[in-house]
């Protein structure tokens, strides 16, 4: 009988890093595809001991690189889990000081989403042939 050998792929390993994305002035921004979202429990600022759910986005930039945020009350409103494998563009526009809480002023962002062919609909048709009942 015969010995075959199967033909190994030709590369290298390579480690993947990803970095937590903190936004500190306005302007700071993320661009590229959302890879994965989710929760992710954090300590809360105020007392260590309570932890509180919070969706974290992984975004892949156009270079590569690969960044985590932790989505503020304003990002989690914009972004849906529909909105995985999409372009999205996520800028710091600063604090709102009309609207805060424990003394804390919300932080406020830009979303945008990128639409290719320059078609600006950005909700589902739904008519009545698409209900079941």
């Amino acid at each position: 009988m015969a010995s075959t050998s199967i033909a190994q792929p030709q590369g290298e390993w390579v480690e993947r890093k990803t970095e937590l994305m903190e936004f500190k002035a306005p302007g700071d921004c993320v661009e590229g595809v959302i890879v994965s979202m989710g929760p992710r429990e954090i300590a809360d600022k105020i007392n260590p001991r309570i932890k509180k759910r919070v969706m974290e986005l992984v975004i892949r930039e156009d270079s590569g690189e690969i960044k985590k945020i932790l989505a503020t009350v304003d990002i989690s409103s914009k972004v849906f889990m529909s909105d995985m494998g999409k372009k999205v563009s996520i800028a710091y526009k600063g604090e709102n000081p009309n609207v805060s809480k424990n003394g804390k002023n919300m932080r406020e962002f830009d979303v945008r989403f990128f639409v290719p062919g320059g078609d600006h609909a950005t909700s589902l048709n739904i008519t009545d042939d698409d209900i079941p009942f």
